[in-house]
């Protein structure tokens, strides 16, 4: 049996309240809802939120590729004359992680290579030497070139 003044006992609210009913909220009237809510500065806020959260989160994604396992380029290019050219990969702190690559590039040609971490290390061989030289670690990214003698 439903409690006197209506059917939920709401005939004595006034127009514009919040009521709560079996642990609900009901809003009589819709400007009280932007009211209770926040109305139209929440929506704003939300949306400046969104929008601020998207931009950082993908200029993260843009500045750390190459930390996030997507890949880095670069090529090698053999500067005096035919060179044997061995290239491993390297960790942010400099230890190696694995092998790329190896063979042989002409005087003036360029070896493409790929890496994970964005960072490399190359040991090179000139055709007329029996001694094999060892670069400094070697940024690879955005397709540089690295020449060796």
């Amino acid at each position: 049996m439903p409690p006197a003044g209506g059917a939920f006992g709401l005939a004595a609210v006034e127009p514009g309240r919040a009521v709560v009913l079996r642990d609900e909220v009901v809003i009589m009237d819709p400007c009280e809802c932007n009211r209770l809510m926040g109305g139209e500065n929440m929506q704003l806020r939300i949306s400046w939120g969104l929008m601020i959260s998207i931009f950082l989160v993908s200029m993260g994604l843009l500045l750390d590729a190459p930390a996030r396992g997507q890949s880095a380029s670069c090529s090698i290019s053999a500067g005096m004359e035919r060179t044997f050219i061995f290239v491993r990969e390297l960790d942010q702190d400099g230890n190696p992680l694995g092998e790329l690559g190896s063979g042989w590039i002409d005087q003036g040609n360029q070896m493409p290579v790929t890496s994970r971490t964005g960072k490399i290390a190359i040991s090179y061989q000139l055709s007329s030497s029996d001694k094999r030289f060892e670069t400094d670690p070697k940024d690879c990214s955005n397709g540089t070139v690295i020449s060796v003698p």
